[in-house]
């Protein structure tokens, strides 16, 4: 490979790569280094003495450059430079002008290519010629010299038609000038430019099925609403009655607590007065029975009398409030002087005996 005018083939310091198609869509540029490059293989080129460069190796990405070929305490500048080159699928699109042969009408095309480098070295080595360039020019003149063959109807009516013919009768001279070049040819796609009238109808029926999905949005989003808000003013009376019912429920507890509350006081304040008046009747038997008192049997009985009473009444104190006074038991039956079996009642006196006196006598 024979280098430019200034000896300087990375496309980083070429004087000018205005114009370039090969540069301009990517398909090279320039790396100022030796070190490997995501998404582009490095073409490594080494300087001759007398003028020009030859071809090194390639570096692909990942790969580092082999310590053997740097020269100690020299600049690798000085002894290589390298030319980075695309690895991945690229896209060109591109229009050109179709006469018929007949004379009696004129196309565009559209022409959408996609394409990848297939020999790195080779577009390294020709990138300056621009063959990015050659390759879309040489695509749209023997495709435009197929489509002049045809008839204008063709072109209107059946354009798909006469896509696959022009394609598939051309692809494999397109395919193999490609590969001179570096290139290898994906696919190639062509399109037509459509008529302002149709344009226009084409946008208009855009613009209506745009309209009408707009207006479905719409109206969904409007449904939904008017259904959330629906739901939501049920959930809502659900939630308030809920409420006022736990709100009244707690409201009722708190009567009924209440009322037990003063239930408890009045039965308390009740079993303390019949306690009081258990107590003062109590009392005043003790004291009847004192008064009647004269023997010692009898001061025996009304001791044991008193004592059933008292535990009577501590039985009673115990219960609830709303236990009953206990009946007064009878009293024992005695014996009197006479051997028989009889009950002396309250106020009497033993038979054979009168009743003493407060002043000492019968």
């Amino acid at each position: 490979m024979t280098p430019g005018p200034n000896g300087i083939q990375n496309p980083a310091a070429a004087p000018s790569v205005a114009g370039n198609l090969t540069y301009e869509e990517k398909v090279v540029k320039g790396h100022a280094g030796l070190d490997s490059l995501p998404g582009y293989v490095l073409a490594i080129f080494e300087k001759r003495a007398k003028g020009g460069a030859i071809f090194s190796r390639l570096i692909r990405p990942g790969e580092i450059f082999p310590s053997g070929f740097r020269i100690p305490f020299l600049d690798w500048s000085q002894k290589y430079f390298s030319v980075a080159v695309n690895d991945s699928v690229l896209t060109c699109e591109f229009t050109h002008l179709v006469s018929l042969d007949d004379g009696n009408d004129e196309f565009t095309l559209n022409f959408h290519l996609t394409y990848r480098v297939a020999d790195f070295r080779r577009v390294a080595e020709i990138w300056e010629h621009d063959p990015l360039r050659k390759l879309r020019d040489e695509i749209g003149r023997v495709i435009a010299r197929n489509c002049g063959r045809r008839k204008a109807e063709m072109f209107r009516e059946r354009f798909r038609e006469l896509e696959r013919i022009v394609i598939d009768g051309e692809s494999a001279k397109l395919r193999g000038y490609a590969a001179t070049l570096g290139f290898k040819i994906i696919s190639i796609d062509l399109d037509k430019p459509l008529s302002e009238p149709r344009r226009g109808v084409i946008k208009a029926r855009k613009e209506a099925e745009a309209d009408k999905e707009n207006y479905e949005i719409q109206q969904s989003l409007s449904h939904t609403k008017e259904k959330d808000s629906r739901a939501w003013q049920q959930e809502k009376s659900t939630n308030d009655l809920e409420f006022n019912y736990a709100q009244r429920r707690r409201e009722l507890d708190a009567q009924i607590e209440l009322r037990e509350r003063e239930t408890e006081v009045r039965r308390a304040q009740q079993t303390w007065k019949l306690m009081e008046y258990q107590t003062e009747a109590v009392g005043q038997a003790m004291k009847n029975v004192g008064d009647g008192t004269h023997t010692a049997a009898e001061f025996r009985e009304g001791y044991e009398l008193t004592r059933e009473i008292a535990t009577d009444l501590q039985a009673g104190r115990e219960t609830s409030a709303s236990a009953s006074w206990p009946r007064p038991r009878s009293r024992r039956p005695t014996r009197g002087p006479d051997g028989n079996r009889n009950v002396r009642r309250p106020g009497s006196t033993w038979p054979g005996r009168t009743r003493r006196s407060c002043n000492g006598r019968y």
